[in-house]
């Protein structure tokens, strides 16, 4: 059987203008998952990014850390089909109804922007409604349409690879809660809440043999653990 490697992504930078640039910290974070596959001399035969600035960067610290060790890498692949969700456009889509849907949330829709929680809460709601698809709104992609296009993504990387091979996809949580909800056949919302559980630079792993595949390891950070630094730890 063949593995697919899906590593997330390091920590954007959150509340800064350009988000999808990599933090300090998520600097970091992919130099440490970067450094412990060099260490094991995990043998990829592709890899594969999306096409945010914080995939490519994250994967190019795989490239350092490989070339530091004298070790060889092919040639990056460029995907869309693993891009993040559209967050923004979902919270900007669902928040004009969010007080008359939900009154329970009508404080915090007035503090998201300088309340986190308040702003987690909110963002769970909007995103779980999505999810749902009851409420699907004009001119944004929908939950389907987005795993739909994440799996199309998988069965590209499935038909072109055989038997043994080793593909690394630097990608994000949405893409990696997809995975999870093909192999485990989840519902939408419960695959929704499984995304938030997704830590940065984290790693999941998915076994597959022709157009079968099973998950084989989920949300792997024992390389952030032994660091000693928990605030290396992080899911935004």
């Amino acid at each position: 059987m063949s593995i697919i490697y899906l590593i997330r992504h390091g920590q954007a930078s959150f509340g800064e203008e350009n988000y999808d640039k990599l933090s300090d910290l998520g600097i970091r974070q992919s130099q440490i998952v970067a450094e412990r596959l060099a260490e094991q001399g995990v043998r990829f035969d592709s890899i594969v990014t999306g096409t945010l600035q914080r995939q490519i960067h994250t994967a190019q610290a795989l490239y350092d850390a490989y070339k530091a060790k004298g070790l060889e890498l092919p040639q990056s692949r460029v995907m869309a089909e693993f891009n993040e969700y559209p967050s923004d456009a979902v919270l900007t889509g669902y928040l004009p109804g969010m007080q008359e849907k939900h009154p329970a949330l009508a404080e915090h829709v007035t503090q998201i922007f300088n309340n986190k929680r308040s702003f987690q809460l909110v963002f769970e709601q909007a995103m779980q409604t999505w999810a749902s698809g009851e409420d699907d709104i004009p001119g944004l992609p929908t939950w389907a349409e987005f795993s739909n296009t994440v799996n199309a993504g998988f069965d590209t990387i499935m038909q072109t690879h055989g038997s043994g091979a080793n593909v690394a996809v630097f990608t994000s949580g949405g893409p990696i809660s997809v995975a999870l909800q093909r192999t485990l056949h989840l519902s939408s919302e419960r695959t929704m809440e499984v995304s938030w559980q997704v830590m940065n630079a984290s790693i999941t792993r998915l076994k597959f043999s022709g157009n079968r595949v099973i998950l084989y390891a989920f949300n792997q950070f024992g390389h952030l653990e032994l660091t000693g630094d928990k605030t290396v730890m992080t899911y935004r």
